[in-house]
């Protein structure tokens, strides 16, 4: 095997193993926080699968079509490790433990709708016996403020609404007790305290527009 081969072949394994991560970056002087960025700490190794591989999964999910179903991309990332050229003993143990993982994913339960979303719903479901009705006006809201909540969690693009969504009265101890729960369940990247961003997409719902990141963050925790 030539010397470009084996670079190759290490590069694409390299490339393959990795997650965004949020992060100050500089640029021309200026440094910019919380950007998504690939850096030192993107690269995914034995050590530190298990605390990556649900952020790892759902970013590889993401470079799929939105049409295709879970089945159907699981199905194509599993050709796909198939084929990525492998020459070193940290990144065969590294496709091993993926190849387990993609194989218990529940693709019976879920490839009609999204895992991200389906945990979201069943949080604001189990929060009342009135669902998401017991806080949001309309089920047009609901849908806009889970759909920033999917796509929060699963890395993709998003744009904060200008308008803030308005909720019920005397519902703001319930929202942030599910908001606390779904971070819990989703959010294997940033503790609560310092997720800024969670915290600026929470802002847009109208009890907690003008809260200030200290004391939303005592809400959510109470």
């Amino acid at each position: 095997m030539s010397t470009l081969d084996r670079i190759y072949k290490r590069l694409a394994a390299f490339n393959f193993f990795q997650i965004t991560v949020i992060g100050d970056l500089e640029i021309d002087g200026e440094v910019h926080k919380n950007i998504r960025q690939i850096n030192n700490d993107s690269i995914i190794t034995t050590n530190n699968w298990e605390q990556h591989k649900d952020i790892f999964f759902n970013e590889r999910m993401a470079t799929y079509e939105d049409s295709y179903t879970i089945k159907e991309k699981i199905k194509l990332e599993l050709e796909i490790l198939e084929k990525l050229p492998i020459n070193e003993d940290i990144y065969k143990v590294l496709k091993d433990l993926y190849l387990e993982y993609l194989k218990a994913v529940p693709v019976d339960t879920i490839s009609e709708q999204n895992h991200t979303k389906k945990i979201i719903h069943t949080a604001f479901r189990d929060m009342h016996h009135k669902g998401w009705e017991f806080v949001f006006r309309t089920k047009e809201d609901y849908n806009l403020f889970t759909d920033l909540l999917t796509n929060f969690f699963e890395y993709k693009a998003y744009k904060l609404p200008q308008n803030k969504i308005k909720i019920k009265t005397r519902t703001k101890t319930a929202v942030a007790k599910v908001l606390r729960e779904i971070h819990e369940l989703l959010s294997n990247e940033n503790k609560l305290s310092t997720d800024i961003r969670y915290f600026e997409l929470i802002k847009i719902l109208s009890h907690f527009e003008k809260t200030k990141q200290k004391d939303l963050y005592k809400a959510l925790t109470r």
